[in-house]
């Protein structure tokens, strides 16, 4: 009975740190929203930098990103910010526009030049769509539509 507990703990230790990379990057940057957002309502703007060593204020939000996720703020105003969230060879950007409406999009990374980007430290282009676009939308890479062979 003994082996056999510890077996199923074994399974169960070794599944929890098989976590879903594309999973951790999507709620870290859900995370980050829920903080931009309260910040934006407390200085009236978002934060131009996520420095966890500096205190808040009016453009320092002290953010820590977790599980393993790599996150960058890309670009910040008074009525929206774009980040990205990189964790293994997931990708997932977030574009926040005025009133509050946005859209989080995760992708695989793919290409040795994005991989080398990212390791890098330098920004990874997020697709245009996300950049730009005013609508409230959520997507996945891994829908029917975006795993269409291009």
């Amino acid at each position: 009975m003994t082996r056999r507990f510890a077996a199923i703990v074994a399974v169960l230790l070794t599944a929890s740190a098989c976590r879903d990379a594309r999973q951790d990057a999507r709620a870290e940057l859900e995370r980050l929203g829920t903080l931009m957002t309260a910040h934006a309502a407390r200085f009236s703007q978002y934060p131009h930098t996520l420095d966890a060593a500096r205190p808040e204020d009016a453009t320092n939000l002290p953010f820590n990103a977790g599980h393993g996720v790599e996150l960058r703020l890309l670009q910040s105003s008074r009525q929206g910010y774009q980040a990205v969230a990189v964790r293994k060879s997931w990708a997932c950007f977030m574009a926040v526009g005025p009133g509050g409406q946005g859209r989080l999009e995760c992708a695989p990374v793919s290409g040795a030049s994005r991989a080398a980007a990212a390791a890098a430290g330098s920004p990874l282009a997020p697709p245009p769509t996300v950049l730009h676009s005013p609508t409230v939308a959520r997507a996945d890479s891994d829908s029917a539509a975006a795993a269409a062979p291009r």
